[in-house]
């Protein structure tokens, strides 16, 4: 074969990253999920034409991944209220709603889970949070900038936690994020690093790797 072709989202390209890797296949997508950030973090534009030109003719190009307890993402992986609200969206209200069933799921996270709080090193650095993204792109939840200076052509990870843990404060993060500005806001630490140790004491806290 001379390349992959998979059709679906950002969750669908995860696990055909997961199953190829490390073979040296190239991998082309049809971007038909509900966010489909990797078509957004690519510029690669919603339309039939496009999409075919970009599978015929596109120049094949490496990408650096990203890896979590021994799986790979290409974007983002996160813990925390972000991880909690894809863990819990309900598909029927994504089926109908799109991306407005993780804004639901978000909200339901806020009122009902538990805040946890983790530990994060980087090197010699210790660090506590209560939200933590790590960002492989410059795109997180859609059109939303969180990493400005990443890159899936760089070997290099940035690191994005937050210093408050209250509802509103989580909720102030997610304004944030919609507006832009996400990534300069006082209270969200931000550190580039080839690796990351994240610890906490809850058992069996989600982790969201690419939206899934």
């Amino acid at each position: 074969y001379d390349l992959i072709v998979a059709a679906g989202g950002d969750g669908t390209m995860n696990e055909v990253v997961n199953g190829v890797y490390p073979s040296k296949m190239p991998i082309a997508f049809i971007p038909l999920g509900t966010v489909n950030v990797l078509a957004l973090e690519i510029s690669l534009k919603n339309d039939v034409l496009s999409i075919v030109n970009y599978i015929a003719y596109g120049k094949v190009e490496r990408c650096w991944l990203g890896c979590s307890n021994d799986r790979y993402f290409l974007l983002m992986m996160s813990v925390g209220h972000d991880a909690k609200s894809v863990a819990f969206v309900n598909r029927t209200l994504k089926t109908y709603f799109g991306k407005l069933a993780y804004l639901f799921s978000y909200l339901k996270s806020l009122i009902f889970s538990k805040k946890t709080i983790y530990q994060i090193s980087i090197g010699d650095e210790k660090y506590s949070a209560f939200n933590v993204i790590v960002s492989n792109g410059r795109l997180y939840g859609g059109n939303f900038v969180c990493a400005p200076q990443a890159s899936l052509n760089d070997d290099q990870l940035y690191i994005s936690m937050t210093q408050k843990g209250s509802r509103l404060h989580a909720l102030k993060y997610a304004a944030l994020m919609f507006l832009g500005k996400y990534p300069n806001s006082s209270t969200v630490k931000n550190f580039p690093a080839k690796e990351c140790l994240i610890e906490s004491e809850e058992l069996n806290q989600p982790i969201q790797l690419d939206g899934d």
